[in-house]
């Protein structure tokens, strides 16, 4: 019964680690605003987003996460966020 109750919180650990995950992917490579990604997810607030944005992209410098190869869209949306961000 434990280990049944272990793999159950892990399978739910796994699926918010994904959530969050898709939710910074749509930030930072489909351009989505923060504001339309709180309301599509009912989230608490804009500062979630950005949080989880901050995570991903440090799994992303340490290495754990291999991004699929980027459309051409999604290429200049990410080099206008990095542009937008060396300004601010």
């Amino acid at each position: 019964m434990k280990e049944l109750l272990n793999q159950i919180i892990k399978d739910r650990n796994q699926s918010a680690e994904k959530f969050k995950e898709k939710v910074a992917f749509e930030f930072l490579f489909e351009g989505k605003d923060p504001k339309e990604i709180v309301e599509a997810y009912q989230l608490a607030s804009v500062h979630t987003v950005q949080m989880w944005v901050c995570q991903y992209k440090s799994k992303i410098k340490e290495g754990l996460i291999t991004l699929p190869i980027m459309t051409e869209q999604e290429k200049e949306t990410y080099q206008l966020f990095n542009i937008v961000a060396l300004i601010m």
